[in-house]
């Protein structure tokens, strides 16, 4: 396995900013590497998403996004969880 040289990212927005670095976390200053998910993860990740955006839609509800969508919280600045 290579080791590769990641850019210093502590703040949500350098992770946003930044490119190539695959999923990961951010937690309070360090950048945490998040293997992909596999293809019966995906299948079924698939197929409940595809559910509940049906009724969420129908319902009016508000929008699903996929499951390696990053998502900042406003209460803890630079914390984001893909």
């Amino acid at each position: 396995m290579a080791i590769v040289d990641q850019p210093q990212v502590t703040t949500a927005e350098q992770l946003f900013e930044a490119s190539g670095l695959g999923r990961c976390d951010l937690v309070p200053g360090e950048l945490i590497s998040m293997p992909p998910a596999g293809f019966d993860r995906g299948g079924v990740t698939l197929d409940i998403g595809s559910h509940l955006r049906a009724f969420v839609k129908e319902h009016r509800l508000g929008r699903v996004v996929a499951g390696d969508t990053g998502f900042g919280q406003k209460r803890k600045r630079n914390r984001v969880v893909a």
